[in-house]
């Protein structure tokens, strides 16, 4: 009885995992044999591009920003949260609409974290 309860069990946890992995979600990971984000986008000047799957919560363009809930972003440490952004290329409030999930890129800069791909 144990062992059909065990077989059960991880039958229903396998089949859920496959169809969270094929539900059209949005991912920014890694593919196996590729570099890292951090060791692919680091460049001579040490700007790092990260990345992070989000939802577009608010948008403002006059001020230049987007706030966003975004999943846990590994290589800072942030857990998943909301946080706003700076967009300096005004080209790509286009691909932000509230209530999208994206695929965010963004860096660090002087005047915080700037936004610089929508995917």
């Amino acid at each position: 009885m144990k062992v059909g309860l065990v077989v059960l069990l991880t039958v229903t946890v396998l089949s859920a995992g496959l169809s969270a992995a094929h539900d059209g979600s949005v991912e920014c990971g890694r593919v196996d044999g590729e570099r890292t984000d951090k060791e692919r986008h680091e460049t001579a000047s040490k700007t790092i591009v990260h990345h992070a799957v989000a939802v577009v919560h608010t948008v403002n363009r006059d001020n230049g920003t987007v706030s966003v809930v975004h999943e846990p972003v590994k290589d800072l440490n942030w857990p998943a949260m909301t946080k706003a952004f700076v967009v300096e290329d005004r080209s790509l409030f286009d691909k932000l609409v509230v209530g999208k999930k994206v695929c965010l890129e963004f860096e660090k800069r002087k005047t915080g974290y700037v936004i610089t791909a929508v995917k």
